[in-house]
């Protein structure tokens, strides 16, 4: 983003500027002591002429400093095309489509987020835009900022004296507390002793005359708003109540509202914009106003959600003492903020709910304001983490105890197996029981040293501590190597031994776990497809990856045997066959195949012997 971007001028003025003379903006205490920061710049140069102090506290500016830089120079340069893409559409008098977040840099390189709304202004002879930034990270203050607003509008407007008028009994203007009041639709003299039906439109006659017979009939205050075209063509907002006095006559008192109109259309319109859930309720507690993120968050349309509709949106287990404390805070005017669950759209989602009382001039309570925030995802991604903190140390701890005991057991078991093998080769001891019985010893303490060897290296490829190293490897070689150490068990369990592979392929991977995939798949063909079995390996390309099949006519495998292999110590039924082993070796080939990118299957049919499957990757592990 070059200097001349950030200055860029805007081509033409907005198209609505051009309908209608922009509204003159006079820079005065309300704005000056406004919570929210505003600004006013120019529309050509986008220069800034005015901030107030809320704004030069959030960029953290002395006031020439802040005044000395444009508008682009808040943004992050990022922004900068957009800010220029918005104004050429307001110039053009199109819309937004949608409220934009717009990141922005304090004067200490702080990262903002400003929800920024404007409107074209005449500011001290030039054609200016004003804009109020909302702090985009602090979304549940907007309802107590706009409150805040509209008590100091409401302290303005009950400074200003009302208009009294006296209409006499046959409907005639009769008295008037000040014949220049800006609230007259005309001067003094054209309305002094004509009738209501003659001097306004007939609509608003009808009306006001029935709220005078009303007030007569009932003895009671009546009142309504209504707009008018006042006397300098503007259509203002008027609330008006009418009390009975002797003699038919009435005290009309006539105070203009349009302010509080407007704020109240400008709260609605921002609360309709805002991402975040927004409520209003009446003294009691009954909702009377939920925005359309309210709506969306709750599951409801706005006709549901009136009154006290929410609460059956409430988790079941939550509702009632929910509905309690809310009723509680609602009769104390007290500040509501809980945590809960509501059933939406049949899912249970956590929300944050914050309100507080909406205050009179006097101190009473006319209602509240609330914000709900969906924090599901939040309450989620907490739990998550705590579980993951939880799991990894109980990994760490397992990973200890095996260390611990994997040198405990291997000191005294390397003693049997020592003293055991001395004992073998004792020439005393030829041709007795006893030889016999230290034969199983050294067999049993081999066999234990081997589940421990197991159990260490399942635990790391549990853990993830093992890493593939990969290199080329000949796989016809390295398939030779093995059968060459398979060839001595093969020899002794009566089962002939081939391997089927082409004369040159090359595979990028880990040659030791290769090693101990094929040792586990064929020392198991060996072991259990029984004496005169066939075991061949044979191996298969296929496109980018290579199946390395070990194939036995052996005894076989039931369907109810095959859904229980992979199972950690599970031999199915061998424990007491005499043949070594652990009920570990699949586990670990499976997650050594997958470690490499590949995958381990076994088909097998009773009395038609057993195909263990390794396929891997040519390039080695994805």
């Amino acid at each position: 983003m070059t200097d001349a971007d950030q200055h860029k001028p805007l081509a033409a003025a907005p198209a609505a500027a051009a309908a209608a003379p922009p509204v003159p903006l006079a820079w005065g205490p309300l704005l000056e002591e406004h919570p929210l920061p505003h600004l006013v710049y120019e529309w050509g140069s986008l220069r800034l002429l005015a901030a107030n102090a809320a704004a030069l506290q959030r960029y953290g500016c002395g006031r020439a400093e802040l005044l000395a830089l444009s508008r682009p120079e808040l943004l992050l340069p990022e922004e900068v095309p957009a800010l220029h893409a918005l104004l050429a559409d307001v110039a053009a008098g199109r819309l937004p489509p949608q409220p934009r977040v717009w990141r922005e840099r304090a004067r200490d390189g702080r990262l903002l987020h400003a929800d920024v709304r404007g409107m074209q202004v005449l500011f001290k002879g030039r054609l200016a835009r004003l804009v109020v930034v909302v702090d985009a990270g602090a979304k549940a203050q907007l309802a107590a900022d706009t409150e805040l607003s509209r008590q100091r509008h409401e302290a303005l407007l009950a400074a200003i004296p009302d208009l009294w008028l006296v209409i006499d009994d046959e409907g005639r203007y009769a008295e008037v507390s000040d014949p220049g009041h800006p609230a007259l639709s005309a001067p003094w003299p054209e309305k002094l002793g004509r009738r209501l039906i003659d001097a306004l439109e007939p609509d608003l006659a009808r009306l006001i005359a029935g709220k005078i017979a009303l007030a007569h009939r009932s003895g009671q205050p009546q009142s309504h708003h209504y707009e008018l075209k006042v006397r300098d063509g503007q259509v203002r907002a008027f609330e008006a109540r009418y009390v009975a006095l002797d003699g038919g006559r009435t005290m009309m008192l006539v105070r203009d509202v349009t302010e509080n109109v407007q704020l109240g259309r400008r709260f609605q319109d921002m609360a309709e914009a805002a991402p975040l859930g927004i409520f209003m309720t009446d003294a009691d507690g009954a909702c009377s106003y939920a925005n359309p993120e309210w709506q969306r968050i709750y599951g409801l349309t706005l006709e549901q959600s009136l009154g006290a509709g929410w609460v059956a949106q409430l988790h079941p287990e939550d509702r009632q003492t929910v509905q309690q404390q809310w009723l509680a805070a609602a009769a104390a005017t007290a500040t509501f903020e809980q945590e809960f669950r509501i059933l939406a759209a049949d899912q249970v989602r956590r929300v944050a709910v914050r309100s507080s009382p909406i205050r009179r001039a006097d101190g009473t309570v006319s209602g509240h304001v609330g914000t709900v925030v969906d924090v599901t995802q939040v309450r989620e991604i907490e739990a998550a983490r705590q579980a993951q903190a939880v799991a990894e140390e109980a990994g760490r701890r397992q990973a200890g105890f095996m260390s611990r005991v994997s040198h405990e057991l291997r000191t005294p078991l390397n003693a049997v197996l020592g003293f055991g093998e001395l004992l073998q080769h004792d020439g005393t001891l030829a041709g007795t029981h006893a030889l016999e019985h230290i034969g199983y010893i050294v067999q049993a303490g081999r066999h234990m040293l081997a589940l421990v060897d197991d159990l260490l290296e399942l635990q790391r490829l549990e853990q993830g501590s093992l890493r593939p190293q990969l290199a080329p490897l000949d796989l016809g070689r390295h398939l030779a190597a093995c059968a060459e150490l398979l060839a001595p068990a093969a020899l002794e369990a009566g089962v002939s031994l081939l391997v089927e592979a082409p004369a040159t392929l090359t595979l990028q991977t880990d040659a030791r776990c290769l090693r101990q995939i094929l040792l586990n798949l064929a020392s198991n063909a060996v072991k259990y497809a029984g004496r005169g079995a066939r075991v061949v390996v044979r191996v298969e390309r296929d496109g980018d990856r290579v199946r390395i099949a070990v194939e036995d006519n052996g005894r076989g495998m039931t369907a109810a045997q095959l859904q229980r292999l992979f199972h950690p110590f599970e031999r199915l039924g061998q424990e007491n066959s005499g043949l070594p082993g652990s009920g570990l070796g699949l586990v670990i080939t499976r997650q050594l195949a997958h470690m490499l990118g590949g995958e381990v299957s076994l088909a097998s049919q009773p009395g038609a012997g057993t195909v263990a499957t390794l396929e891997l990757p040519l390039a080695g592990a994805a």
